[in-house]
């Protein structure tokens, strides 16, 4: 089962954005929100699946959710795990086509929405929210590159070590200087679908991990004893 630490980050670590409304300045951003409604979702319930339309997107306030994609023979793959202050489902209300992912409440959440008429309204007072989203979006899709990259030709040690720097930029404590913990409660098989690999993989790497002293692990919470090693492994 995945679980989430609800304590603050004492040092948040700055995170590349996973969404295209994530790198928006705050301030533009909490105004975007500011009316916006509430919704509760439990652990494991759906937010929305792949292929339904979307008029709302949605802002984390706290919790944590999975966006995953599942192929015609029914196996998952996650793309990213996401948590507080993460937006969900811009895509779909910006070009008016079906939601390209499934997202779904790995712990109980708390999220706030806008409707696409909402937004409208708001970025005809604001149009320059426009201009930050082009340039967010020429660097969402750089960060898309990195991704496909990564899925085509690190190995699996090196995929496993790309999911793990993810996981840092979201949900990572950095008590000391390349020493990160990672908040977020998880299972082999969640790692391995976020990595695109088996939780055999997963298992046989995590455990040579351990032994060097790159990762320690502890009620399947993980921190990262070495990030220059990591990002080594990773080819960052």
């Amino acid at each position: 089962m995945t679980s989430l630490d609800t304590r603050p980050p004492d040092r948040p670590i700055a995170k590349h954005p996973m969404g295209l409304f994530d790198g928006l300045p705050d301030d533009l951003l909490s105004q975007l929100f500011a009316g916006a409604k509430t919704l509760d979702l439990a652990a494991k319930a759906e937010l929305f699946p792949a292929g339904v339309p979307g008029d709302e997107c949605y802002r984390v306030e706290t919790g944590s959710l999975k966006v995953s994609v599942i192929s015609k023979n029914g196996m998952e793959r996650t793309l990213s795990i996401v948590g507080t202050n993460s937006v969900l489902g811009e895509l779909s209300l910006l070009d008016r086509q079906p939601r390209s992912a499934t997202v779904t409440a790995l712990t109980d959440c708390r999220l706030k929405y806008i409707s696409r008429a909402e937004f409208e309204r708001f970025a005809s007072k604001m149009p320059t929210i426009y201009e930050h989203l082009t340039r967010l979006l020429a660097s969402m899709v750089r960060h898309t590159d990195s991704s496909v990259a990564a899925g085509s030709f690190l190995s699996n040690s090196g995929r496993l070590a790309w999911a793990f720097l993810k996981l840092a930029h979201e949900f990572g404590n950095d008590e000391e200087p390349d020493r990160i913990v990672i908040r977020l409660k998880l299972s082999q098989s969640e790692i391995g679908s976020l990595a695109g690999i088996s939780r055999e993989h997963v298992n046989r790497i995590l455990n040579k991990w351990i032994r060097q002293r790159i990762l320690s692990r502890a009620n399947s919470r993980y921190t990262i004893l070495s990030k220059p090693q990591l990002e080594q492994i990773a080819q960052i």
